[in-house]
C-alpha cells in the first residue's frame, strides 16, 4: 500500500551517529586514571566547601552518551559508540580514531557515511583552581571539509535552545566553529568534537551537574543529529 511505502521511505537511515566518549577513569592494567576533572575533584583539601562540584569528565561524557543512544533508539535511528557502553578504559587517541576508520568502512560498504561526535567538556586551566571561563566550542579538523557545515548547524542550535549559555564560535575562516587537528578529528567520516562547558568553573559545573540542563543537552544534540539525518536522506 502506499502507506506502507511512506513508512519504508521514512525508515531509511543514509547517516549513522557515532558518539565517542572523552578519556577514562581507568588504565588498562585496572590502576585509576586521573583524568580531567573539577578543582573539587582534584584538589579536595583546597576547596573543602566544594563538595558539590566534584566532577570528571569522563564520567560525565558517558552518561551524556548513554541518554543520547538512548534517544536516539527511541525514534528508531540507528547509533554507534566507539567505546563499549561501561568500559571506563581510557582508550588511546589512536585506538579511537582506528575503531572510527573500522565503522566507517562497515557503513560505507552499505552506502552510507557516519557522523562522529566526541563528547567533551573544557578547561581554562590544569584543574587546579577556578576560572570564569564559559560556554560551548564545536571544533573540526582544518581547513574546509565535510563537517563544517553540520558543526555549524550544531553551533546554531546550542544558540538558539541555550540563549544564556555562550557559543564560542569562531568565523576567521567563514564558519562557525573552531578548528584542530584532534586525533579523533582526523578519523574517516564526517567528524566533531563539542566542548560542553568548562568543567573548572563554579557555575558552568552546577550546570552540568543539574540533570534537567543535561536533559536540555541531550534533546538537542539529539534532535540535531536526527536533523542532519534527515538532511542525509
Amino acid at each position: 500500500s502506499q502507506l506502507l511505502k511512506k513508512m519504508e521511505v521514512q525508515m531509511v537511515q543514509n547517516l549513522v551517529p557515532v558518539l565517542v566518549r572523552a578519556h577514562g577513569t581507568i588504565n588498562w592494567d585496572g590502576t585509576p586514571f586521573q583524568g580531567k576533572a573539577s578543582p573539587a575533584y582534584n584538589v579536595p583539601d583546597k576547596f573543602k566547601d566544594d563538595d558539590h562540584l566534584v566532577f570528571r569528565e569522563a564520567e560525565s561524557s558517558e552518561a551524556l552518551i548513554d541518554e543520547i543512544e538512548h534517544e536516539l533508539s527511541l525514534r528508531k535511528l540507528i547509533s554507534e559508540r566507539v567505546i563499549p557502553n561501561d568500559d571506563m578504559r581510557d582508550y588511546p587517541l589512536l585506538g579511537q580514531k582506528n575503531i572510527v576508520n573500522q565503522i566507517n568502512t562497515k557503513w560505507v560498504s552499505q552506502n552510507k557515511k557516519i557522523l562522529t561526535l566526541a563528547v567533551h567538556h573544557n578547561a581554562q586551566g590544569m584543574g587546579d583552581e577556578w576560572g570564569n571561563a564559559i560556554g560551548v566550542c564545536v571544533f573540526t579538523s582544518p581547513g574546509q571539509t565535510a563537517s563544517d557545515k553540520p558543526a555549524g548547524r550544531l553551533a546554531a542550535a546550542f544558540m538558539e535552545d541555550f540563549p544564556d549559555w555562550k557559543v564560542r564560535l569562531d568565523k576567521s575562516d567563514g564558519d562557525a566553529d573552531y578548528e584542530a587537528p584532534f586525533t579523533i578529528l582526523m578519523a574517516n567520516g564526517m567528524a566533531i568534537l563539542i566542548e560542553l562547558g568548562f568543567q573548572d568553573t563554579r557555575s558552568e559545573v552546577e550546570k552540568l551537574k543539574n540533570p534537567e540542563f543535561r536533559k536540555r543537552i541531550v534533546k538537542t544534540i539529539v534532535n540535531w543529529f536526527e536533523n542532519e539525518i534527515k538532511l542525509a536522506a
